[in-house]
């Protein structure tokens, strides 16, 4: 991240991987350009285990710093320990200071743009033009005429499917929580302005076609590390702490597991996504009409 703290996910195989309305909270893939170290070390069998994570420092230093101080603090109003989707949470959308909730430029073509990674609708307007056509047809098969589209990025996607639906789509409804993003979303959907509203909750019910590219990837995921393999092996919840003024893995037992058992004598990291389970959820329980 430029402007974020960031986590390793390439650590040693010795320490192995409520419900809630998400509806809200689409948004596009993030990719870490940058380099991390990881530091091991454990305290206690079956007890706390813990990793470091070294924090990415670039030319957004006061920004990044900001978001460091603000995760500590969270940190230490939780008793000094925080789950990892918790501080994945912080760390992306924390308003002003997180990766996605700040003005840093993040969509583009290429690096050379400025931007931090490319999707593909950035890329080509055949994608767009391609995905209409499904589109478009959900849309005359279920008789609605709406399109809600959750974490809209540049707007770029939103602006294909709207040159090529033309008439099938009477509203387009972007679910976005990113002030700046929405900004550049208006002055790229101008000329169809009529059509397009901005929204960051969803109503009690809705209708029409739901589209979102790269979105359950970006939403916060709980990591579980399973310690001494299937026979015995405990069961860990990965979260976040702070060792010696850097932040730090650190391993709690917990009741929490992997939808499948996991063979095999070797610890285990994993994760499980709750809050992308809550976003389908509300999604199918508010859809009454669409697709």
């Amino acid at each position: 991240f430029r402007s974020a703290a960031v986590v390793h996910s390439h650590l040693p195989a010795c320490c192995g991987q409520h419900q809630r309305n998400l509806a809200a909270q689409a948004f596009a893939r993030t990719s870490d350009q940058h380099g991390t170290g990881v530091r091991r070390g454990f305290s206690g069998e079956g007890g706390v285990h813990w990793r470091t994570i070294r924090v990415v420092k670039t030319s957004t230093h006061s920004l990044t710093s900001a978001l460091q101080a603000h995760i500590r603090q969270d940190i230490a109003t939780h008793g000094g320990w925080i789950g990892f989707d918790r501080f994945m949470a912080l760390a992306l959308y924390t308003p002003g200071l997180g990766y996605y909730a700040n003005d840093s430029t993040k969509f583009g073509a290429f690096p050379a743009s400025g931007s931090d990674f490319v999707t593909a609708p950035e890329m080509t307007p055949l994608f767009g033009q391609t995905l209409a056509v499904q589109v478009a047809e959900a849309l005359a098969r279920t008789g609605t005429h709406e399109v809600w589209e959750f974490g809209a990025g540049s707007g770029a996607l939103a602006l294909q499917l709207l040159d090529a639906l033309g008439d099938a789509v009477q509203r387009y409804t972007i679910v976005d929580l990113s002030g700046s993003l929405r900004a550049r979303q208006q002055a790229l959907l101008t000329a169809h302005e009529g059509k397009v509203r901005w929204v960051d909750a969803l109503p009690e019910r809705m209708e029409g076609v739901v589209v979102g590219n790269e979105v359950l990837d970006a939403m916060p995921v709980k990591l579980l590390a399973r310690h001494g393999g299937a026979q015995g092996g405990v069961w860990h919840e990965r979260g976040v702490t702070v060792q010696n003024g850097t932040f730090a893995w650190e391993d709690q037992p917990t009741d929490l597991r992997p939808p499948i058992d996991i063979e095999g004598p070797q610890d285990y990291l994993t994760e499980i996504h709750p809050q992308a389970e809550a976003f389908i959820h509300t999604l199918g329980d508010r859809l009454v009409r669409g697709a």
